[in-house]
């Protein structure tokens, strides 16, 4: 299988060529992506890769999954798997990345990290809840609004 990512958005600053890569199934079950992209370290020069993508199972929390891009200038994604939440946004000088986790213990998300300037970033800590207002009837496709502003579903599934 070959696949090929656009960068929208990317903690490298964005480039508008693609990577491109194949896939091959390794002995103990991952994926071995074998492509090239352009790398930053080199001025962008396109540069062959080897990435190795293991299946995880989701942390505890839900069995919503989904993923949502800004609207307008699409430059902020937020996703959720489960009791995962992440938020990454292509600032005009800097890459923000947010990550949290439910910590069902006590019954909130806490911050696992974050990086870059995360004070306009989505949070779901800041949401102060566990789900975000009507996001068990999204669809793909449609128009949300999360905490006051637009996004587009992009990804939505149930786990099971």
């Amino acid at each position: 299988m070959k696949c090929r990512w656009v960068h929208i958005i990317d903690s490298n600053s964005a480039h508008a060529t693609p990577d491109e890569g194949s896939f091959s199934k390794l002995p103990n079950g991952d994926d071995l992506e074998i492509g090239s992209m352009p790398c930053p370290e080199k001025g962008g020069v396109i540069t062959p890769y080897e990435e190795v993508w293991r299946k995880i199972p989701p942390s505890p929390g839900s069995d919503l999954s989904w993923i949502l891009q800004s609207f307008g200038d699409g430059k902020t994604f937020i996703g959720r798997i489960g009791g995962g939440f992440i938020a990454l946004k292509q600032g005009e000088k800097e890459f923000v990345a947010v990550n949290e986790t439910w910590d069902s213990s006590q019954g909130k998300w806490m911050r696992k990290y974050a990086i870059g300037e995360s004070e306009g970033c989505l949070s779901m800590v800041s949401a102060a809840s566990r789900t975000l207002p009507g996001e068990e009837e999204w669809a793909i496709g449609a128009t949300v609004e999360v905490l006051g502003e637009k996004y587009v579903v992009k990804a939505f599934e149930r786990l099971t």
